[in-house]
């Protein structure tokens, strides 16, 4: 059985160096911080033209580039190491995208028909893009809102 090779070669595609996610509300995101990262990866890998660098590149090469956080790559220098770092894998980026998610929370109170209490909490997902080229970064947003009942 003959079968034919995946085309590996990027050619018309714009590499992306998806360097991970960022929260900064109170949940900690413990199991679900790696479901998230691979949603951001996946969503890259179906949007037309980009594809996702290989995670295991993308964490060798932000650890030899000593960056300890995602938005480190807002900083000319240690954005361009860690993409020289990449580079010496053969992995070049044309971009880099950091995720970010904000929580807000509310306390909505007494409702419900059991008198429960309830709290809502407001998501907020943002996606920084930044050009290695030119160092040109911009923004996208997405939010959810939950309700949470208190037992």
């Amino acid at each position: 059985v003959h079968r034919a090779m995946p085309d590996f070669s990027n050619e018309g595609q714009y590499l992306v160096a998806f360097v991970g996610l960022i929260s900064s509300g109170r949940e900690e995101l413990r199991e679900e911080r790696e479901w998230l990262n691979d949603t951001y990866e996946e969503q890259i890998n179906n949007a037309g033209p980009y594809r996702a660098i290989n995670k295991l590149f993308i964490d060798r090469a932000r650890k030899e580039a000593g960056l300890q956080r995602p938005d480190d790559m807002f900083i000319p220098k240690y954005r361009d190491k860690y993409v020289e770092v990449l580079e010496g894998f053969g992995q070049v980026p044309d971009y880099i995208i950091i995720g970010s998610l904000t929580e807000q929370r509310r306390e909505i109170g007494d409702t419900g028909v059991f008198g429960r209490d309830v709290s809502e909490v407001k998501y907020r997902f943002t996606t920084n893009m930044i050009d290695v080229r030119t160092g040109f970064s911009f923004q996208e947003y997405g939010e959810k809102t939950k309700e949470y009942k208190k037992r």
